[in-house]
């Protein structure tokens, strides 16, 4: 039985697919593989009281000082892990998180170290790391997304919260299987967002949960009328979080404006927004699909949110969950682009093989 402390959200994940794409033969050697890397990895931090007492130098540990009482500080906090290279305890993270915020230097290092740095998917640091991105004080926000970032802190973390507004909507019947809410399920002939579910490496428990926290989003975000990346992003948040924090952080991201789209007419702008930058950043690529495409440009680069989380693997996409969390969305159209750039290249080496081909067989 794997333990607990697993960074995995062990009850709704498929253990036996997970295991195969770990490359473990068997959840046994799996099981003993995480109990090591998080048996001495957590501890219960004393976050609040190091911060009122300021202890904390900036990321990465390094103290200026050698006082007795930078190193008792230093001896206090939570033990920390070589994160590739990187002293980091939790501590040192949530407090970093929050100087990023109001120094811009903070900011752009920790921007760089989530860029950089390729966790793998069952690393320690993933038991905490996206809760600590998403509970950063947004010190930019205007008053409305301060007191709903409040509310937030407040009561949706809360589990009781949460499952007060589960009976509100279902009552007893929690457990039956529901359907997912209109504004990720459309059926339209035109679109085939109802294709896109993609749930990863989630048990029918999970699914059941990614439906449930999707219908309170539904109810408590009733102007949101188009998002069907929803259903993927919430999967990846389920992996590594309890059913009320993946509920709570998506309200997180709604009240900031820089991670999800709201209505169809925002879909469609983001599907421009892609075009014309592929157009002024990536112009070659560009030229390479008006010449080869056998449909519209428009029905291609409609489908760009897609080539990320229908195409790229789990672990790629847990990479750029870590940036997308702390940068918002223009990190898709960072990866998406780079997908664009390599899959022009791609067409224009098949055009070349077939040409080389061509040649030869007229030659013979």
């Amino acid at each position: 039985m794997i333990d607990s402390r697993s960074c995995f959200n062990l009850g709704l994940v498929d253990r036996e697919k997970l295991a195969n794409f770990l490359g473990e033969s068997d959840f046994d050697e799996l099981s003993n593989r995480l109990n090591q890397t998080t048996n001495s990895a957590y501890e219960e931090s004393n976050y609040d009281q190091a911060v009122k007492n300021n202890k904390f130098n900036s990321f990465p540990m390094r103290k200026k000082n050698s006082s007795k009482a930078n190193r008792q500080s230093q001896q206090s906090i939570s033990k920390s892990v070589n994160f590739n290279g990187v002293m980091i305890s939790q501590d040192e993270l949530n407090l970093n998180i929050r100087l990023s915020n109001n120094r811009q230097q903070e900011s752009n290092r920790l921007k760089s170290l989530l860029r950089s740095n390729f966790w793998p998917i069952d690393h320690p640091i993933r038991k905490y790391l996206w809760k600590c991105l998403l509970l950063r004080q947004n010190t930019n926000s205007n008053k409305e997304n301060t007191a709903s970032n409040s509310h937030l802190k407040d009561t949706s973390l809360t589990e009781f919260e949460y499952n007060k507004h589960l009976n509100q909507i279902f009552g007893k019947m929690r457990e039956i299987d529901i359907s997912l809410p209109d504004f990720v399920n459309t059926n339209s002939k035109q679109d085939s967002s109802s294709s896109h579910m993609n749930y990863y490496f989630l048990n029918n428990k999970g699914i059941q949960a990614i439906k449930r926290i999707l219908c309170v989003y539904e109810y408590h975000f009733p102007h949101v009328t188009y998002n069907p990346g929803l259903v993927s992003i919430s999967s990846l948040l389920l992996h590594y979080m309890p059913e009320h924090e993946v509920f709570a952080s998506l309200c997180y991201m709604s009240s900031t404006k820089e991670h999800f789209i709201e209505s169809k007419n925002c879909w469609d702008t983001t599907c421009s927004v892609f075009t014309k930058l592929l157009k002024n950043y990536c112009k070659s690529s560009y030229d390479t699909f008006s010449k080869y495409a056998t449909v519209s440009l428009d029905i291609i680069f409609s489908e760009w949110y897609w080539w990320l989380f229908d195409s790229l693997s789990f672990d790629y996409l847990v990479k750029i969950m870590d940036c997308f969390l702390f940068e918002g969305q223009k990190i898709f159209y960072r990866v998406s682009l780079a997908l664009a750039q390599q899959f022009s290249r791609y067409i224009e080496l098949i055009e070349e093989c077939e040409l080389i081909d061509e040649y030869f067989f007229n030659g013979i």
